[in-house]
């Protein structure tokens, strides 16, 4: 995904919104609320804000999970601070 659209590719990406309850399969009951709100592109780049709303924390998640896979040998990912 080069993110150089306005919106994300959803044919390519999942945004997976909530807590991951009420199966708990990926919130851990951790105090996270997944939003799409939280989630945009802009000059080519995603960009995921983190907000403090009372007590938990919204940001956003998005996976390929059956729609892409990848073979990552050799290669590091860090995130880039603004």
């Amino acid at each position: 995904e080069n993110f150089n659209k306005y919106l994300l590719d959803q044919s390519a990406l999942n945004i997976e919104t909530g807590d991951g309850c009420p199966n708990c399969g990926w919130g851990n009951h951790k105090r996270q609320l997944y939003s799409k709100e939280n989630l945009k592109t802009a000059y080519g780049n995603l960009i995921i804000t983190v907000k403090k709303e009372w007590v938990k924390y919204t940001l956003s998640r998005i996976t390929t999970k059956g729609k892409r896979s990848f073979n990552m040998a050799g290669r590091k990912f860090a995130p880039k601070s603004l």
